[in-house]
């Protein structure tokens, strides 16, 4: 039961300095697409 513990404690702790680590990392850029369409109108994209 004390090995329990023990693993149950070290995967938090592990989990938690991943969460750390992760937090700290430099920023990534998002993907944003942006479509522009002229003279298009409802029925021209078939809905």
């Amino acid at each position: 039961m004390k090995q329990l513990r023990y693993l149950f404690l070290s995967a938090a702790l592990w989990m938690g300095y991943s969460a750390i680590q992760y937090s700290y990392a430099a920023p990534t850029r998002p993907n944003i697409v942006i479509v522009m369409v002229g003279d298009m109108g409802f029925s021209d994209i078939g809905c």
